[in-house]
């Protein structure tokens, strides 16, 4: 079995599901930049994630950092270790991936849940794991239906 040929001419639609803190979503990205773009740009493929939202701990706080060329720097810090970014700042929530779909360019049309790590095994609680399958499940069929009702005929 190999690649969908025809992949990058699919236009999934935009999806996005939320239960808590826990988010299923898609997110088109230039192949060139890496930059997510906007749906109708050109040269875009998707990408499927599950993403964990926590309080973001920069949110309201550049005061206590100082700008050093393009980044921040905590101001009581002498160590260079992290660079911060201006839009670190901006929102009161943050993310970071948990698990996200590999192989949706496969011909057999069924893509892989591939996990970050050990992240999925770290969700705090029963009720947050459940919520995971859950958000596994929708991305799975949302991803699967969107394939199978591309017309590979009309190419």
């Amino acid at each position: 079995m190999g690649k969908n040929t025809n992949f990058n001419k699919i236009e999934f639609t935009p999806f996005s599901y939320r239960i808590g803190n826990l988010e299923v979503r898609n997110c088109y990205t230039d192949r060139k930049s890496g930059e997510k773009v906007p749906r109708n740009q050109n040269d875009h493929f998707n990408h499927y994630e599950i993403v964990k939202w926590e309080k973001n701990p920069y949110y309201g706080n550049e005061k206590d950092y100082i700008l050093r060329g393009e980044y921040y720097q905590k101001k009581d810090s002498s160590e260079w270790s992290a660079k911060i970014s201006k839009s670190c700042f901006e929102s009161s929530e943050t993310c970071y991936v948990i698990a996200y779909w590999v192989n949706t360019d496969h011909e057999e049309l069924t893509p892989d849940l591939q996990f970050a790590g050990m992240r999925p095994f770290e969700l705090e609680t029963q009720t947050e794991t459940l919520v995971f399958m859950e958000l596994a499940k929708a991305g799975q069929y949302r991803i699967q239906g969107e394939l199978a009702t591309f017309n590979y005929k009309d190419l």
